[in-house]
């Protein structure tokens, strides 16, 4: 299945060996409901936060080999595909996912399921999130980390931008409550907090 541009959707996920019995469980998952994929184990690099920011650079490889030829899901090692995600074969946009739905604050970002096109920009975006690593000026905020650096570059890149239903993104109990799970498309197993993915 494809967009009106002719690329096929590809899945792309990494996880370190914590995660490798659920990174099996994807795979069986996305090939029972036909969805191409390249699921690749990744050594532990010492830390939660480390492995986080492996995933901007394996994003950044995953463009580099496929980008011209697909258009990417990252799907969370922990994701469970429970139908086709029919709504992406039709997107129009350089990224997509899911904003929360929380009561305090700006809505955030939610990482484990994100859609992406291969733009310039959506490289530039990576490559500024792994670069930010070790800003002291980011890192002192109350705010996630990642969740900052992300939502900089989204509003100063300019990206087109889509929502996905929660649908797409069934991790917080309050996002499960609202979707039946007849209907839910990718639900993640277990959730860390907004863009922080765990590996």
């Amino acid at each position: 299945m494809t967009d009106a541009d002719g690329l096929p959707l590809l899945v792309v996920c990494c996880y370190t060996p914590a995660y490798a019995g659920d990174a099996e469980l994807l795979r069986a998952d996305l090939e029972s409901i036909g969805l191409k994929h390249e699921i690749s184990g990744v050594p532990c690099e010492g830390s939660w936060r480390a492995n986080c920011y492996h995933r901007v650079w394996f994003l950044l490889e995953m463009l580099e080999r496929f980008g011209r030829r697909h258009r990417l899901i990252w799907l969370d090692a922990d994701t469970r595909a429970r139908r086709y995600p029919d709504l992406l074969e039709h997107l129009d946009c350089d990224f997509a996912a899911f904003w929360s739905l929380g009561d305090e604050g700006p809505p955030e970002i939610q990482g484990g399921t994100m859609y992406f096109q291969d733009r310039l920009a959506v490289r530039e975006l990576l490559r500024r999130w792994g670069q930010t690593r070790d800003d002291p000026s980011i890192r002192r905020s109350q705010q996630g980390l990642d969740q900052i650096v992300f939502q900089m570059a989204v509003i100063e890149r300019t990206l087109a931008v889509r929502r996905l239903p929660p649908t797409y993104n069934c991790a917080l109990a309050r996002t499960k409550a609202m979707v039946a799970p007849s209907q839910r498309v990718f639900e993640h197993e277990h959730f860390g907090s907004a863009v922080h993915w765990g590996i």
